[in-house]
C-alpha cells in the first residue's frame, strides 16, 4: 500500500467513527424526546381527565339549577293556567314522587 491509501482508508474510518458518534447521539437525544413525550402525555391524559370530571361535576350543578328555574316558572302561573283550561286545580305539589303501579 501506499502512502495516500492509508491516509484515505485513515479519513474514511475517521468519518466513519464520525458518523456513527453523530449516529449514537441522534438515538440518545430520540430517546430522551420519546421519555419526555410520554411523560408529557401522561400528564396531558390526567389533566384531561380532571376537566372531564369537572364539566361533569358543572354540567349536573347546571341541570339541577336549570330545573329549579323551570319549576319556578311554571309553578307560579300554574294554578291559572290550569283553570283558565276548566281544570279545577287550587294547589301544586313540588318533589313528589309515587310508587303506585298502573294496570293496562
Amino acid at each position: 500500500m501506499n502512502k495516500s491509501t492509508i491516509s484515505s482508508a485513515d479519513e474514511i474510518w475517521g468519518i466513519l467513527k464520525e458518523v456513527a458518534d453523530g449516529h449514537k447521539e441522534a438515538k440518545r437525544e430520540m430517546e430522551e424526546i420519546r421519555a419526555s413525550h410520554k411523560e408529557d402525555m401522561k400528564e396531558i391524559r390526567a389533566s384531561q381527565k380532571e376537566t372531564e370530571r369537572e364539566i361533569q361535576k358543572i354540567g349536573g350543578r347546571f341541570n339541577q339549577r336549570w330545573g329549579a328555574l323551570v319549576e319556578s316558572l311554571v309553578e307560579g302561573k300554574l294554578v291559572k293556567i290550569f283553570q283558565d283550561q276548566g281544570i279545577d286545580i287550587t294547589q301544586t305539589h313540588t318533589c313528589s314522587h309515587s310508587e303506585t303501579k298502573r294496570w293496562m
